[in-house]
């Protein structure tokens, strides 16, 4: 990985911007370097949340997750999510297909 970096084909970052357009920010609680990865689109910001936001339930009824590292982390997270996210996508809500049916920006991934 370390080479990789060198060659400029891995960006390493907690918090930032990784390309124009595309940025992230460590919020630790499911496990200590779990990650939020920022993308901009033309329907706003769109959040990943990965697995520290499973379901769309874990924002909309304040779930934390029962396997974290940090339950304070895990607050945190969800709170970041509320705020930060136009468009939010959790890591394993297969309603985010429904919500998305042609993905974001018109195309399906």
């Amino acid at each position: 990985m370390l080479g990789l970096e060198a060659q400029g084909q891995l960006i390493v970052l907690d918090e930032g911007l990784a390309r124009p357009g595309i940025g992230v920010t460590l919020v630790g609680s499911h496990a200590s370097c779990s990650t939020f990865v920022y993308v901009n689109t033309a329907e706003g910001v769109a959040v990943l949340t990965g697995d520290t936001v499973q379901m769309y339930g874990n924002v909309e009824h304040d779930y934390m997750l029962h396997i974290n590292e940090d339950e304070g982390q895990c607050r945190r997270a969800l709170e970041i999510a509320r705020a930060d996210a136009d468009l939010l996508m959790p890591g394993h809500d297969p309603l985010v297909f429904q919500s998305h049916p042609r993905g974001i920006g018109g195309r399906r991934a």
